[in-house]
């Protein structure tokens, strides 16, 4: 239901959907793998048959094209979902990140999950696509990033989109919401990277200077003083207008 168009179902009712599965899943490490499982299965096998991916969330995630960006909420409400299923788990991470979507026996270059969401993200934010896209994509790396150092390092692979991340917050033309969650992807790359990834170790002076973390802090704190956000608890829904 929450997968579908705007048409029948309301906001309300395609939130309540999504609601439904996040509390199946919440506390429920049995259910969360077997579906995650399932997605991915059905997800690598229809994309071999060129079967219809409709019904399955991991295809407004990865496949960024003119057909799953039409209802922006598609992509908001898979990438909601998704990031309950990878939450503090990481064996759900571990399965996901064998995800590879480049077909590799015809020579292409091995590309996963986690580069493509990069990938579509800057997509997203380059071409100023709804700002819901960039908003889903962005809380769903929060929370698969968070303190997962080998995910960082993955992530980081990419650097352009760490340049379009820096860029965005920079501008910030895409309002505080896409400004300042980009923000904190951004610390937390800072935070969990390595050594062996393609931003330099935590160092202050020169984090500071690569990022800008005052400008960071300024922009994080405009998404808490923002008219929507103020006042609103922890757990609570912005409900679309």
């Amino acid at each position: 239901m929450c997968l579908t168009s705007t048409a029948p179902y309301t906001y309300e009712q395609r939130l309540a959907a999504s609601k439904c599965i996040q509390g199946f899943i919440h506390d429920n490490t049995e259910g969360k793998i077997g579906l995650l499982q399932r997605l991915i299965f059905k997800y690598n096998d229809n994309n071999k048959s060129g079967a219809d991916q409709s019904t399955n969330l991991l295809h407004y995630i990865l496949d960024l094209d003119d057909s799953t960006r039409k209802d922006p909420y598609r992509i908001w409400f898979a990438c909601t979902i998704l990031l309950h299923l990878l939450d503090s788990s990481a064996q759900a991470k571990t399965l996901i990140r064998e995800i590879s979507i480049s077909d590799v026996s015809e020579g292409e270059e091995p590309v996963s999950a986690l580069q493509q969401i990069n990938a579509n993200l800057s997509t997203a934010l380059i071409n100023s696509f709804d700002p819901r896209m960039a908003i889903a994509f962005l809380m769903l790396l929060c929370i698969w990033l968070f303190d997962d150092v080998k995910c960082v390092e993955e992530f980081l692979e990419e650097t352009a989109g760490i340049q379009t991340l820096v860029g965005s917050v920079a501008q910030a033309r895409e309002g505080v919401f896409v400004t300042g969650l980009a923000a904190v992807l951004l610390g937390i790359c800072v935070e969990f990277n390595s050594p062996a990834s393609a931003l330099p170790p935590y160092d202050p002076p020169r984090t500071s200077e690569a990022f800008g973390c005052l400008l960071m802090v300024v922009r994080k704190g405009k998404v808490a003083k923002a008219d929507r956000f103020r006042g609103r608890r922890e757990g609570s829904v912005c409900v679309s207008d």
